[in-house]
């Protein structure tokens, strides 16, 4: 998903128009981050409710423990590294690895030191 939403945001121009499709860039950015965590967790909670319901049932375990120790179980695995590489992917198409030559055109502000910076 990264990797399809940098490619519809590629190579903006550098006019108030392409300023505008980046803000939506974020936003859209920040939508999709969100929502595909939502929908992996959802898929891999249809598949361990199995385990859950038995362990439920022998009253070994409750709902609040259950879900704590998946999250904690897959923080460093997923929970950290997968929105990390997702707005990696996304950074890197969109806005390059020079954000202040694509967010400010040259000369805009005369005698400020960014529009000087070459």
């Amino acid at each position: 998903m990264g990797i399809m939403s940098g490619w519809v945001f590629f190579q903006l121009s550098r006019d108030q128009s392409g300023i505008r499709s980046r803000e939506g860039a974020l936003y859209n950015t920040s939508a999709l981050q969100g929502y595909l965590i939502l929908m992996f967790e959802t898929y891999r909670l249809t598949i361990d409710i199995q385990v859950f319901d038995r362990e439920n049932n022998e009253n070994v375990v409750d709902v609040i423990p259950f879900l704590l120790s998946r999250r904690i179980a897959r923080l460093f695995m997923e929970d950290l590294p997968v929105p990390l590489i997702f707005s990696i992917i996304t950074y890197v198409s969109k806005v390059s690895l020079d954000p202040l030559n694509h967010m400010i055109p040259q000369n805009s502000v005369p005698g400020h030191p960014i529009t000087h910076i070459s």
